[in-house]
């Protein structure tokens, strides 16, 4: 006969484990960044997790520039940093979810789905 004390215990157990991944899981998206920079050097764009914009630097020389032209770089850096993030979260979160798992697929589908190509050099 089963214990019933025994199976709460290890039901109680698999929900701590459960509990911890989800945690650590969070944690590490809730730090993960992709940095990309324009090829002359003079935007550099953060994005987080989700592929939004969380830091923008301008360089010196974009003063010179119109308006159209600086928003079509840092739209095409922008852009650039987007199409890496599934490749970084796939990399940061492997170890966690395991490689070939069906939560991974899950999430790489989605975060694929979601951003753009890289933009043409």
């Amino acid at each position: 006969m089963i214990d019933p004390e025994q199976l709460l215990s290890q039901y109680e157990g698999k929900l701590a484990q459960a509990q911890a991944k989800s945690d650590a899981i969070r944690e590490n998206l809730a730090h993960l960044q992709v940095t990309e920079s324009s090829p002359d050097g003079q935007i550099t764009v953060t994005i987080n997790d989700a592929g939004n914009l969380v830091a923008l630097q301008l360089g010196q020389a974009l003063q010179r520039k119109d308006g159209a032209a600086v928003a079509q770089d840092v739209m095409r850096t922008l852009q650039a940093a987007q199409s890496r993030i599934a490749s970084v979260v796939q990399e940061a979160m492997a170890p966690l979810l395991g490689a070939d798992s069906e939560t991974m697929h899950l999430m790489m589908d989605k975060l694929r789905s979601a951003q753009p190509p890289p933009p043409p050099e």
